[in-house]
């Protein structure tokens, strides 16, 4: 295993865009070990390590927090022998300067905090250090209680660093990456944005010999932005987290250049477990993720059965020109009695105006495996699961997840269209798409528009996951900003979860498809909030939980709980389907 730091702005499977980190004097160790430690006018060493002889041109240490910008913050080596200072590898920039980081919570995975990250520190010129001596880390601020490091915890003071060498090296499996700037100097510094265009699909990247700790980190004055040229397949797979810390920024397509739609972008996780690894965007990270539509001027990821469909049909009659593409996987929603009989296959073949020909369902010759009705009042949906853009983990009991974390005050705006998360979610905060707000984020704009959740943890006909849950961590006044429009989820629920002061939440135009529940599957309690268009089909909850709606025009069929309740709809009793309001 290498471990890289971008060094240039260049593309990820670049040479010249890394450089290598001496694996001798790296030290980085799991989340159980990290504490954080204040830095004092006096320069805080770390214990004695022996690089050997190598030639560095950049020194990392680890933010844990910035407490204040007053003043100046320093790091040098010196000689483990006498302390004195290595010459040329003094390094003072301004305490402002370094990015807003808050410490690590309860845990790596969930935990807002832990978003300062690596901070690295470009030398004036390269130093070569000495065969067989020893040196030392050391770090101080010209005024006190400004900032802390990250050490490990069983080394009093012993600095986790970075030591960046000359040397360059493209990645390679099992490497784990940074992607950040440098800083250079008082109030100067340089950004890097690596450009992602590995299509190898089978390249392992990351270290998975630690869950706690990110197989690739996207941190201040860092960028990873996907590549956009036409008919490219690119592919990253990756074991371990990936983390945008604070400042950093992750484009896997962008609002004026999405995905083409003769491309996919794959992010895959190589999960082993339930909920091992994720991609984490913490406060004060930016994220745009951008698809297509399958067919241009054709924004469509649902439609409705117009016509009965037989058990074995292999051709289904719909009410709209979905423009939906040739071996595209699609849900179908169950009807009548049995909230089990939700299904999924592939197109077999293009859409046609009114018509979808379909294959590999569990039907004889791939056709349906059960019939569907196709008239009010409860005509099946059809949801498209398949987009350009795709966020994913391994299979059912192997997910991976997606959370983002929007924090108090702090500017973030976060950007999801046209993507597909599939194989995610375990639930405690490791959920298939997931936005999480503190109070305070007025500043904050989250939308998430066009995208599919499916295929969830445990089961693939009833999932446990969320498959997109939005949820505040503490009941201030503050608004959020959230938009969540047109999307559909497929064994996975979608849950909304906001003390009744904040507002500015919309959601409109969702469908969600075989949901399972050990917890309130939907839950829409925002005040002043705007809920429309809301549609759910076998849905089922436990006895101690409940599907609940609290939105205007809801529609529901095929849904089976111990409880499923609703200020508007209640739903089937005893695998029963009660007719209220405009529901069945």
């Amino acid at each position: 295993m290498a471990v890289l730091k971008s060094i240039a702005t260049g593309n990820f499977t670049a040479a010249a865009t890394w450089g290598l980190i001496d694996s001798g004097s790296y030290l980085h160790e799991s989340f159980a070990n990290h504490q954080s430690q204040t830095l004092t006018t006096s320069y805080v060493q770390s214990q004695a390590f022996t690089p050997g002889a190598i030639t560095i041109s950049h020194i990392g240490v680890k933010l844990a927090t910035r407490t204040a910008t007053v003043g100046t913050i320093s790091i040098r080596l010196v000689l483990s022998s006498d302390n004195s200072e290595v010459a040329g590898t003094l390094a003072t920039i301004n305490t402002a300067d370094l990015p807003p980081a808050s410490a690590y919570g309860s845990s790596p995975h969930v935990s807002g905090g832990g978003n300062g990250g690596f901070i690295f520190f470009k030398l004036a010129s390269p130093v070569t250090l000495l065969a067989a001596t020893a040196y030392k880390l050391e770090a101080k601020t010209s005024n006190g209680s400004q900032v802390n490091l990250y050490r490990a915890l069983a080394n009093g003071g012993n600095w986790f660093r970075a030591l960046v060498t000359t040397t360059t090296q493209a990645p390679g499996a099992g490497d784990v990456m940074f992607v950040g700037g440098e800083y250079t100097g008082a109030g100067t510094s340089n950004s890097f944005t690596v450009t992602m265009d590995n299509t190898n699909a089978s390249t392992d990247f990351g270290d998975e010999s630690d869950s706690s700790r990110p197989s690739l980190w996207i941190g201040a004055k860092g960028t990873l932005t996907w590549g956009t040229n036409p008919a490219t397949n690119y592919h990253l797979k990756i074991s371990g987290h990936v983390s945008v810390g604070s400042e950093g920024i992750y484009e896997m397509g962008t609002s004026g250049t999405p995905c083409p739609r003769d491309s996919t972008m794959t992010l895959e996780f190589d999960t082993t477990s339930w909920g091992t690894w994720g991609f984490i965007a913490r406060h004060s990270s930016t994220v745009t993720i951008a698809g297509q539509s399958r067919t241009a001027g054709k924004n469509v990821v649902w439609s409705l059965l117009n016509a009965n469909a037989s058990a074995n049909a292999t051709s289904l009659s719909i009410d709209t020109d979905t423009g939906w593409l040739d071996n595209d996987e699609i849900g179908v929603a169950p009807t009548g009695r049995n909230f089990t009989q939700g299904e999924t296959g592939k197109l077999n073949g293009n859409a046609g105006a009114s018509t979808l020909n379909v294959k590999d369902f569990l039907g004889t010759g791939g056709g349906l495996q059960f019939a569907h009705l196709g008239s009010s009042p409860e005509q099946a949906e059809v949801v498209l699961l398949t987009r350009n853009v795709t966020i994913r983990g391994q299979g059912i009991t192997s997910t991976a997840y997606f959370k983002i974390w929007v924090n108090t005050g702090q500017t973030q705006n976060h950007l999801i269209t046209w993507c597909a998360f599939k194989f995610l979610g375990l639930g405690a905060d490791r959920n298939m798409c997931e936005v999480e707000f503190a109070s305070g984020t007025d500043t904050a704009v989250v939308e998430i528009s066009y995208c599919s959740s499916y295929l969830g943890a445990i089961s693939a006909v009833n999932g446990t996951g969320t498959g997109f849950n939005f949820i505040s961590t503490s009941g201030g006044a503050t608004p959020v900003n959230l938009s969540v429009q047109s999307c559909v989820c497929y064994g996975v629920y979608v849950g909304f979860s906001f003390p009744t002061q904040l507002f500015n939440v919309v959601a409109d135009d969702l469908v969600a498809i075989n949901l399972y529940s050990t917890g309130n599957c939907n839950t829409l309690n925002s005040g002043s909030s705007s809920f429309t268009n809301i549609r759910v089909a076998g849905g089922r909850a436990s006895a101690s939980s409940a599907v609940v709606f609290n939105a205007s025009a809801p529609s529901g069929h095929s849904n089976y709980p111990d409880g499923v309740v609703d200020t508007v709809l209640v739903h089937s009793s005893n695998n029963e389907s009660i007719l209220m309001t405009d529901s069945y």
